[in-house]
């Protein structure tokens, strides 16, 4: 998706695009964009101290460990947990955290459905 940016203004989000939107699951976990949406939900777990971030062993402070959440968050997207701990090194204290996991990417929505998400296409 040619994404020019994207502008945070209070509870708004405004993508600014110009072109081909998104069209399926595979092609939003890859963009920039969810790399961006996943660092301000990253940042927002760490303002608050989200206990989640100690079961999963994230330490979202780092660059490492937000790209890592992304990686896990575009595998998941395509593949079963189980599927997740054979292709990510590391990631196989996330079996026995299935329901914190969930519990995470269910706090991912709600950051997402926070914003009041507008679009802006220039032709």
């Amino acid at each position: 998706m040619p994404i020019k940016n994207l502008q945070q203004e209070g509870p708004q989000l405004i993508l600014n695009t110009s072109g081909v939107i998104c069209s399926n699951t595979r092609e939003i976990v890859a963009s920039n964009i969810f790399e961006d949406v996943i660092a301000r939900f990253a940042q927002s777990l760490t303002k608050h101290g989200s206990p989640l971030l100690d079961r999963l062993k994230l330490d979202l402070s780092q660059q490492g460990d937000i790209d890592c959440l992304v990686s896990i968050i575009r595998v998941l997207s395509v593949n079963t947990l189980e599927q997740l701990v054979k292709l990510l090194p590391n990631t196989e204290h996330l079996l026995a955290e299935r329901e914190a996991l969930h519990q995470l990417i269910e706090e991912l929505y709600d950051f997402w459905r926070q914003f009041d998400r507008f679009m802006v296409c220039h032709s």
